[in-house]
């Protein structure tokens, strides 16, 4: 029997007047408390509770505003769009168009990957309530996530509180030696600020990891700020903890990760709460599938983007044979969109490498790459017109691939602008290679992404492919900076020709992965659930900066393809192209590397293997 049920029953002697208001205030006050413990369980990080609940108090209030937008802000964070919008829809009017209504739509629309109608509504929003400061704010961050960095610079001026706002313009141009300044002037001024205090400590670690060359001071101010931090108050600790975990992982400081897990509150369900107990207890020495399992219990609280099921029709096979079940061999998973110019080279380089089949997942090719993918006897062609953004840059779909076909054996990820080298690569192939991992029981390799180049643009073929990248591509600047981080492969690398831009993206990979473990692709496989990382090291040469790639960025950017930040970081380096007269590799110099073979490799130290491995390569 609900409360108020109870509550009107206790009652039978007030007067009638009296009674209906008390009714009336319990009913008012009724989804405040709700939308309380809604917002209680999202706070400790029980994502899945807190949706929960938000579908019992919609279906009790559909028509509390406030009780919709989290309803469908938590709905469409787990992908569940019908109600996502539903619960929108299900406003009366004039609730359903109020300001705060239309940018949760908008938000949902985002999301969703519909970034035009989210557009639109922001924009007339912007045009209805020209004076409302939560409009402006949205309408400006909105015109960050586009890429619009002028415009969005001009409307931050001439905001009344531009500081918040122009942390968010440095993070939208991943401008972090200009978000530090930024936070630094804040927490001089304001030396109690712990927010400043806490984002302070993020860009520093943000810039450990991805910057190469000079990082002394960014060390010394990391630590001051860190002694800042485990000054505050016990009523404020908890809120430093994850950036207090998050910089003992870097320093690979096992007591320092026990010692504050301890203090973690046991109603916590945060993510990184798992993922910390999950790489202390590898490093602890605990069995691989306790690892395993402690990782996954994230997922009984979070939407992991990444490991979603297919939706119904999204991949259909296209190539006239059988797929063959449980084959103990080695595949290779990919996605392509217009990519026929590289298909024979990549194919063909790594069948001399080992690899017996492939999985090529086509996102509505239209130049002949489908045709061409077709007449190869050992490719297993799949089909897919929606959005790789939304399918997690294809992690979603190879996932779903690689249950499906690659329980046994091998399995491999690559892009078809990469090519994978390892120690001993010629002499032992694959199979050496996944001999000796089996022989010990490692799972996955890692490694990571070296951009490569050539002073000038190479021709293509006479029938438009291009058949030796290697050759004619083979310059890469060797600075590259790794640094621990907390999920697999454990380590993250930055660096390369690409780290004089902004933009500087991580290089990590694992591209090689043991099948029927259950390990699975995160993050366009820069990282993967748990697994045992293997002692030799491989590096990706990555033909990304190749052929007319100011045009392959053009496109990226108006056909909104790529994830939102992955747009953003290809406008900045069109940007970069037109200032330097053409080009994002600039001028050879004395640091510039030419590549010979995997040893040119090994000798500046970017990939490595173990003594008795190396025996196997000499042998």
């Amino acid at each position: 029997m609900s409360t108020f049920l109870v509550e009107r029953r206790r009652r039978p002697l007030a007067e009638p007047d009296q009674a209906k208001r008390e009714d009336a205030e319990q009913y008012r006050a009724e989804p405040a408390a709700l939308l309380g413990r809604i917002k209680a369980l999202d706070s400790v990080g029980d994502s899945a509770g807190a949706l929960g609940m938000a579908q019992q108090s919609l279906a009790r209030f559909p028509d509390e505003i406030k009780i919709a937008i989290e309803t469908s802000r938590l709905a469409a964070q787990w992908e569940k769009w019908d109600l996502a919008f539903g619960a929108l829809d299900g406003l009366s009017q004039p609730k359903a168009d109020r300001p705060g209504v239309r940018m949760a739509r908008a938000y949902v629309l985002e999301r969703s990957e519909n970034f035009e109608e989210a557009r639109r509504i922001i924009d007339n929003l912007r045009n209805d309530y020209p004076n409302d400061p939560r409009v402006r704010r949205r309408h400006i961050e909105s015109l960050l996530e586009r890429g619009q960095f002028s415009e969005a610079e001009a409307a931050i001026n001439a905001a009344d509180n531009p500081d918040r706002l122009h942390r968010k313009l440095c993070e939208a141009r991943f401008d972090w030696h200009g978000l530090l300044r930024t936070l630094r002037h804040r927490t001089s001024e304001q030396p109690d600020d712990l927010n400043a205090r806490i984002a302070t400590c993020g860009v520093l670690l943000r810039l450990l990891y991805q910057e190469v060359d000079s990082v002394i001071d960014f060390e010394k101010e990391l630590r001051t700020e860190v002694a800042a931090l485990a000054r505050v108050s016990p009523r404020q600790r908890s809120q430093t903890l994850s950036t207090l975990i998050r910089v003992a992982v870097r320093n690979d400081s096992v007591s320092e990760v026990e010692s504050l897990l301890r203090e973690v509150p046991e109603d916590w369900r945060h993510r990184w709460v798992f993922q910390a107990r999950a790489w202390l207890a590898l490093r602890q020495g605990e069995s691989i599938d306790d690892v395993r399992h402690t990782w996954e219990k994230q997922e009984d609280f979070h939407h992991v983007r990444e490991l979603r099921p297919l939706t119904s029709g999204e991949l259909s096979y296209c190539s006239p044979v059988e797929i063959p079940r449980n084959f103990d061999g080695i595949r290779l998973f990919s996605v392509v969109r217009n990519e026929r110019w590289r298909i024979p080279w990549f194919l063909d380089y790594h069948r001399r490498i080992g690899v017996d089949h492939f999985f090529i997942v086509d996102n509505n090719s239209t130049d002949g790459t489908v045709e061409l993918l077709l007449e190869q006897p050992d490719v297993f062609v799949f089909h897919t017109s929606e959005s790789y953004s939304r399918a997690r840059s294809g992690v979603v779909w190879i996932n779903n691939l690689v249950t499906d076909f690659g329980r046994t054996g091998w399995n491999m990820y690559l892009d078809v602008d990469e090519a994978l080298v390892f120690p001993g690569i010629e002499e032992l192939g694959l199979r050496g290679l996944t001999e000796y991992m089996d022989e010990r029981g490692h799972e996955v390799m890692a490694g990571f992404m070296i951009d490569m180049f050539a002073e000038t643009s190479a021709v293509l073929d006479a029938d438009g492919f291009e058949s030796d990248f290697v050759g004619k591509y083979p310059n890469f600047d060797p600075a590259y900076r790794t640094s621990p981080i907390m999920n697999c492969p454990y380590v993250d690398t930055y660096g390369g020709i690409r780290r004089h831009q902004a933009a500087s993206p991580r290089m990590t990979k694992t591209p090689l992965f043991k099948a029927g473990r259950n390990i699975r692709l995160l993050a366009s496989s820069h990282i993967v659930t748990p697994a045992i990382v293997t002692d030799v090291s491989c590096a990706l040469l990555h033909y990304k900066l190749t052929g007319d790639y100011s045009a392959n960025f053009q496109t990226d950017v108006l056909e909104y393809s790529r994830t939102p930040s992955s747009r953003r970081r290809h406008i900045i380096y069109l940007d970069a192209i037109a200032e330097s007269g053409g080009t994002l590799t600039g001028e050879m110099n004395e640091a510039t590397r030419h590549f010979e073979s995997w040893r040119t490799l090994e000798q500046l130290g970017l990939i490595s293997s173990p003594p008795d491995f190396k025996v196997r390569i000499e042998s």
